[in-house]
């Protein structure tokens, strides 16, 4: 997977998708934008963090204000037990054993450690409710 994220262009992993799965132009323009292998060239870098999302063709049909005042419905609502409820998932992934993808670093240049400069991860409830 590391490799694949160092080298492997979008389009090409795009490609690769079954013909049944369509991905539509202005999919495929926010996927470019969020995954640009230079991180002050992706979407929502910068002074105005949000709003060059907002504001992409993919989201247009999003009224932000009523989002965020709670007014719009989810589109789908899966019906789970409790919060540990995995049924949602294909067996075949929840059967699978949890395994760590550790990198021997002495495999790793460091131009590869240099593509994930300043990389971060938030936990879960940070962005919102």
């Amino acid at each position: 997977m590391y490799n694949m994220i160092m080298h492997m262009p979008l389009d090409e992993q795009l490609d690769k998708l079954p013909s049944s799965i369509v991905v539509p132009p202005e999919l495929r323009s926010i996927l470019h934008a969020f995954l640009s292998k230079e991180p002050k060239s992706r979407l929502g870098f910068g002074p105005d963090d949000a709003k060059p999302i907002k504001e992409h063709a993919f989201f247009a049909p999003i009224n932000w204000e009523a989002l965020l005042r709670h007014e719009i419905p989810s589109p789908y609502k899966p019906k789970v037990k409790d919060e540990m409820d995995t049924s949602n998932f294909d067996k075949q992934f929840t059967s699978e054993p949890v395994m760590q993808t550790l990198v021997d670093a002495s495999k790793l240049t460091s131009d590869d450690q240099a593509q994930f400069k300043d990389f971060t991860f938030q936990a879960e409830g940070v962005l919102g409710p």
